[in-house]
């Protein structure tokens, strides 16, 4: 998230906050043929996400903590009051993105299980798993464009 920026009288807000992905901006511009990039976990991908984090050992939790710069126990608490709307927040977009992606017709969806909503300190860990993702549907990104 972004912080909003006021414009011509206008405040503007990170459209990913209400439109996480766009694809229907675009069809009702349009563009005859979407490819979609959904990095926003679904709920089976946030079950796998907790089981890996419930196998890491208490060291590994630390320094994955210590290396996104977290703030420490006041995120981690699973009650606190940022983590619940922070959940709040991911249901709400990932039932959006998913119904988004519906109108798409290739959907690339680089998650990475490992990652957090605070880590701004690692993009090239981000870059690479977009990289392998869009290298995955390769053979969909084709067909989309073949004459």
């Amino acid at each position: 998230m972004f912080r909003p920026v006021i414009n011509d009288g206008h405040t503007l807000i990170d459209g990913g906050i209400t439109d996480p992905v766009p694809v229907q901006v675009l069809a009702h511009a349009g563009v005859s043929k979407i490819i979609a990039v959904n990095t926003i976990p679904n709920v089976d991908e946030m079950k796998q996400r907790e089981r890996h984090r419930n196998e890491l050992s208490l060291t590994a939790r630390k320094e994955r903590r210590d290396s996104v710069h977290e703030t420490g126990p006041v995120v981690e608490t699973p009650t606190s009051i940022i983590n619940v709307y922070m959940r709040s927040m991911h249901a709400m977009q990932s039932r959006m993105a998913e119904t988004s992606c519906n109108n798409a017709d290739v959907v690339i969806r680089p998650i990475l299980t490992e990652s957090v909503w605070y880590d701004f300190y690692h993009p090239e860990r981000y870059i690479r798993c977009g990289e392998e993702a869009a290298q995955a549907a390769l053979p969909l990104l084709k067909e989309l464009v073949r004459v």
